[in-house]
């Protein structure tokens, strides 16, 4: 493991357990390093709040990357926590309207793709020129940030996350050329498509991952991830190593065993038209059968029943509530 100790980092853009900034983070911590975290809005402060206490952060402050005045009072509040010094920036920030990540790129209103430019691409700017002065005073330090091949390609449905993507690459790189000279070094890891909360956004992510996982040279993870069952609408494995991804909220679900919870639970109620089915059974002499039997024995004779309903329900995506389904 690398060692970092007696570095002082920032972690922006961590949302929940799940975020690469969080997974970055842990690494930094259990090296030695000591970090301060932003949130964005009152929504996810809690979640991150728990994160940041967990490895002992000394400074968590709320920050909007559209905001210059924001990113100055952010950067001012670090300084004093860390002695006028940094020497670590991990930049994991983005954001696109889920509207603008399906259909065509050439739809994408001039708003919404300013939008995506200015907290996913300016924000590296803004945040690499207000820690130029704490890293300068440090000797020198790091700046990391997210990137991903849909900068260098067209990628379905990536859209205008894309051209944010390339601007936020070349953006790396000039800023690499204006800070090298005092010992910054700024660089972005392509980590490929990740299944964070951001990601499921993306219309076609589970395509996205499937083409990764045939074509990857080396294949040293996926290979460790079962190619079946899998969740039928975000394709996530529910088995493989450690139960990660059950761990991470994505087992598989008890009302419908083609679905993952965190898929079943944020599936939409009501407003759709569905074609509904209801079945009634008619168990010939059942109702004399519970007379004369305990009710235990009437449940298991009538349970073989109980699973084909269910079964028939789970192959047309119907979901089932009732007590039965565990039997």
């Amino acid at each position: 493991m690398a060692d970092f100790t007696g570095k002082r980092g920032l972690v922006l853009g961590v949302a929940n357990r799940r975020s690469i900034a969080w997974a970055i983070a842990q690494k930094l911590a259990a090296g030695g390093a000591t970090l301060a975290f932003t949130y964005q809005g009152e929504r996810i402060e809690k979640s991150v709040r728990e994160l940041a206490e967990s490895v002992s952060s000394p400074l968590l402050t709320e920050c909007d990357v559209r905001s210059d005045e924001g990113v100055e009072r952010v950067f001012s509040e670090v300084g004093d926590a860390f002695g006028g010094e940094l020497d670590l920036l991990v930049h994991s920030v983005a954001f696109a309207d889920a509207r603008d990540l399906e259909g065509r790129f050439t739809d994408t209103p001039r708003d919404r793709f300013w939008l995506a430019l200015d907290v996913s691409a300016y924000s590296l700017v803004s945040a690499a020129r207000a820690a130029e002065p704490l890293m300068e005073a440090a000797g020198g330090g790091s700046i990391l940030t997210m990137t991903y091949l849909g900068g260098e390609r067209a990628v379905p449905h990536y859209n205008v996350m894309g051209v944010a993507k390339a601007a936020l690459d070349a953006s790396m790189r000039y800023l690499a050329w204006d800070l090298g000279r005092k010992n910054i070094r700024v660089n972005a890891v392509s980590a490929g498509p990740v299944r964070t909360l951001a990601a499921r956004s993306i219309a076609g992510f589970p395509t996205m991952e499937a083409i990764v996982e045939e074509r990857a040279p080396l294949r040293r993870v996926m290979r460790f991830i079962p190619k079946s069952p899998r969740c039928k609408l975000c394709n996530v494995p529910f088995a493989g190593p450690d139960r990660v991804f059950r761990l991470a909220g994505f087992g598989q679900s008890r009302k419908n065993p083609n679905m993952c919870t965190a898929c079943f639970e944020r599936a939409p109620v009501g407003g759709a038209e569905i074609e509904v089915g209801v079945l009634f059974g008619d168990v010939r002499g059942y109702t004399a059968l519970v007379e004369s039997a305990s009710p235990e024995e009437a449940a298991t004779l009538l349970a073989p029943f109980y699973r084909a309903a269910r079964d028939a329900l789970m192959r047309k995506d119907g979901s089932s509530t009732s007590s039965w389904e565990t039997r």
